[in-house]
């Protein structure tokens, strides 16, 4: 029996032998080892209306260190410092993970747009495909997970630079292309906004899911949050909440009419 099937049993054996009405649950969550914020805002209103859905109330405790992907995945091996975590799918891959497959960020995490140098449009207008992309220089940091993708799919990558040295790098005509989530690069431009600006005909994609993950020593955990987001999922109100936050975030970058290139991962 996998792992998900045994999630699947257990939850119906969880939810049909026990009453969670004004039940109370303290969850430990890992603080983001990249902005250090104990916290996010979207996440926590999942969780909190995944276990309200079973009539379980949520306090949250975030753990007083940051952590990386690999130490929160290590701390839910050992069972220690936090409940949940929610990391990429390739964690899925790992038996000594209890995975929830359901996207966290609704299946728009592996869309990338890219910046690109202000009166520089027409150079990508005419791009179809990634051998055409290949011919242009992009930018990403060497130990982001997109560098990999990027590389492997055949792109001529730039990944020597620091975060803020991309942007002048990019202004400076030493790049011609910045990819960046559709979920941040319109804050991204706000603060960077002279002399660049985002491309208007290409979306990237690839495989790219996040996931929320338990200890192994937690089944009952990982079977109670996959039904709270099954319900939410068909009450609607998963997409409700996703939308709440991020929606403004995607206006206007008109997604639905891009030219996709699919990238493998």
């Amino acid at each position: 029996m996998n792992i998900l099937n045994k999630i699947i049993l257990i939850a119906v054996l969880v939810l049909s032998g026990q009453s969670h009405a004004n039940s109370e649950l303290t969850l430990k969550l890992p603080t983001a080892v990249t902005s250090g914020e104990q916290g996010n805002i979207y996440v926590q209103s999942l969780l909190t209306e995944a276990f309200a859905s079973l009539d379980i109330g949520i306090q949250f405790q975030f753990h007083d260190v940051a952590m990386n992907s690999a130490r929160m995945a290590q701390s839910l091996r050992d069972n220690e410092h936090i409940d949940i975590a929610w990391l990429s799918a390739e964690h899925a891959k790992d038996p000594s993970l209890l995975a929830i497959e359901v996207a966290v960020y609704n299946n728009i995490h592996g869309n990338r747009l890219l910046l690109i140098r202000d009166g520089q449009q027409s150079e990508f207008d005419g791009i179809t495909d990634l051998s055409q992309l290949a011919g242009l220089t992009g930018l990403q940091a060497r130990n982001w997970s997109d560098y990999q993708v990027l590389t492997k799919n055949g792109l001529q990558i730039n990944g020597s630079l620091s975060y803020p040295a991309m942007f002048k790098a990019l202004r400076d005509g030493l790049a011609d292309y910045f990819p960046r989530s559709v979920m941040t690069i319109q804050a991204e431009y706000k603060k960077q906004p002279v002399g660049l600006a985002i491309e208007q005909k290409l979306l990237l994609r690839y495989p790219n899911q996040f996931y929320f993950y338990v200890s192994p020593e937690r089944p009952e955990l990982a079977a109670m949050l996959a039904q709270g987001l099954t319900n939410l999922q068909q009450s609607g109100r998963f997409e409700q909440l996703f939308n709440h936050h991020y929606a403004e975030r995607v206006k206007g970058l008109n997604l639905a009419t891009r030219r996709v290139l699919e990238l493998a991962n």
